[in-house]
């Protein structure tokens, strides 16, 4: 799931506060056997670019900024962890934060939308994408 506060300078132009919690992953040993549970998550910082279709109601748009992504592995089995080079731990990575979706306005503050959403990590975190769907609202 994510969720965003945003601000929307102007129809081309706004910024996004967001927290993305990431499916978690599983971490099997050679027979199958479950060995740890990988937790993922990220906060983040973006610029967002925005080109509305007037008089349509649609707008597209795409995201570019900084992210924080976490993840927490928890051994589930010690006996299938073993050899597999893992341990109870958490990493976190600062890097880049990509996006991009669309929305459609059912009244002027209120749409839905659709959007994609990648966190780049390193070798230690994994990089997570998130495929979502939701509502926004505008106020003020």
């Amino acid at each position: 799931y994510n969720a965003n506060v945003g601000y929307k300078f102007m129809p081309y132009v706004g910024t996004d506060f967001g927290y993305t919690y990431y499916a978690n992953s599983t971490i099997k040993n050679s027979v199958g056997t479950k060995a740890a549970i990988v937790k993922h998550y990220a906060w983040d910082l973006a610029l967002k670019g925005i080109l509305p279709f007037y008089d349509s109601g649609f707008e597209a748009f795409a995201k570019l900024g900084v992210q924080r992504l976490s993840s927490n592995f928890n051994i589930q089995n010690n006996a299938a962890a073993t050899g597999l080079g893992i341990a109870n731990s958490s990493h976190s990575i600062t890097g880049l934060y990509i996006g991009g979706g669309a929305q459609y306005y059912i009244t002027p503050e209120f749409a839905i939308n659709a959007q994609w959403m990648r966190s780049k990590g390193d070798s230690s975190t994994g990089t997570a994408s998130l495929l979502s769907g939701g509502a926004s609202f505008i106020f003020g």
